[in-house]
This record gives structure tokens, sequence and C-alpha cells, in this order.
């Protein structure tokens, strides 16, 4: 997939963030997402990439678990293909 990202300068607290796919494939449609960015003056943190955040382990943990006892992640079993 190609994918193209615009970012354009609203005023000084804003900014719009464009996303363009540009897929050569066919039957996959080419797509668009815009949203808005808001400048702040507070340090940045991302929580999701951190070396603190141990819950990922758990999570993966859980899931492996269910799939070693024939069951999906609700508790309901596998079904086969």
């Amino acid at each position: 997939m190609i994918l193209e990202e615009r970012i354009r300068r609203v005023d000084e607290t804003l900014s719009n963030t464009i996303s363009l796919s540009k897929t050569p494939c066919p039957g996959i449609k080419p797509w668009s997402a815009k949203f808005p960015l808001r400048f702040i003056n507070d340090p940045v943190y991302e929580y999701a990439c951190h070396e603190g955040n141990h819950g990922l382990a758990g999570i993966l943990a859980g899931w492996r678990r269910y799939e070693s006892m024939g069951m999906n992640g609700n508790g309901t079993p596998i079904e086969e293909d």
C-alpha cells in the first residue's frame, strides 16, 4: 500500500492531517482520511510505546491461554475452517 500524508497548518493552534491511500491493486478502492491536530504546550508522552507498559504482555498471555484451551478471547470455542 502507498500512503501519502499531508499536514497543513490552519492557524497557530491547529493543523489538519490528510492521509491518502494510493494502492495500485485491482479490487481495492483508494481511501482518504482527514483529522485535526491541536497544538498543546504540555510535554509529549507516548503511553503506548513505553518500557513501563506491562499491560500488553498480560493481554497477550491471556489470549494465548484461551487459544491453548481452544477458545476465542470471549470464551467461545474456536471454529475450524
